[in-house]
């Protein structure tokens, strides 16, 4: 098994102005690239709380961003990352600071698998919000909608993570499943 331990991609969602460590990976810019379209985003480097991170921002407001990092060929293994999520100034009300990592994306990403966390969810008084504070999608057939509505609980889950602090991910790649730690 491959083991990356810094990341592969990044998904990072609405109104998040999320951050990755940098532990293990040179992510000032060399090779990294944008999905592009409705998933465009800004990324530079930065440091957070003392740590080397790679700053990803959708460059609309509303929007997903996605950046690649260059590891072709990924198909199984084990993938490690940190992220780190604050509200934009200009988040919606309903804003989660999603924040998460894609894997087996196709060349154009128009299809990939996510997993990804909303912190704000993790500690909200509603034990329903807190339920879905993590969520496993594949993107264009499945996105997490119409998995709740097939599979209610299957796909999403609790854990607890706030925003403005470092969040541990941790996925098992193998086959045609994974595991989210």
């Amino acid at each position: 098994m491959k083991i990356f331990p810094a990341l592969f991609a990044s998904l990072l969602l609405c109104a998040a102005q999320p951050a990755i460590a940098a532990d293990c990976m040179d992510l000032s810019g060399t090779g990294l690239k944008t999905a592009g379209g409705r998933l465009a985003a800004d990324f530079a480097p930065a440091s957070i709380e003392g740590k080397a991170a790679l700053r990803v921002t959708p460059q609309r407001t509303g929007t997903d961003g996605l950046v690649i990092l260059p590891l072709d060929g990924f198909r199984d293994g084990e993938i490690r990352l940190k992220v780190w999520s604050e509200l934009r100034p200009d988040a919606s009300l309903d804003a989660r600071g999603f924040a998460g990592l894609a894997f087996r994306i196709k060349a154009d990403a128009k299809a990939f698998d996510y997993f990804y966390v909303r912190p704000d969810n993790a500690r909200a008084a509603s034990q329903v919000r807190r339920n879905h504070s993590l969520q496993y999608a594949s993107y264009p057939d499945h996105p997490w909608e119409v998995l709740r509505k097939a599979e209610p609980g299957k796909y999403e889950s609790y854990a607890d993570m706030g925003l403005g602090e470092w969040i541990g991910i941790r996925a098992l790649v193998k086959d045609g499943a994974a595991q989210f730690y």
